[in-house]
């Protein structure tokens, strides 16, 4: 039972993470792409589009992330553990 939850939680943490540096390389994409219309092209300005957007970046990872843990404990509360990554990977390709 400890092994599953902590594969569980394993799993949930790289997810956080695979959003956290999806949503870093949008954003470092986009800010090349509007580089010229930047109001201050300082390197401290710049830094500070990544930082003030940390918290909403990992809101929004929390966000796509509720969903497929409220599944997978429901899998596991009826015993269906092998639907859990079937769902998962379903769920990340929608």
């Amino acid at each position: 039972m400890i092994k599953g939850s902590r594969d569980s939680i394993v799993l949930f943490i790289r997810l956080i993470l695979f959003w956290m540096v999806a949503f870093f390389i949008e954003r470092l994409v986009a800010t090349l792409y509007f580089f010229n219309k930047l109001p201050s092209k300082s390197f401290f300005a710049i830094l500070e589009i990544f930082s003030n957007s940390l918290r909403l970046d990992l809101s929004m990872a929390a966000y796509l992330i509720s969903l497929p843990l409220v599944a997978t404990f429901i899998f596991r509360l009826v015993n269906m553990k092998h639907w859990t990554k079937r769902f998962l990977l379903i769920y990340q390709i929608v």
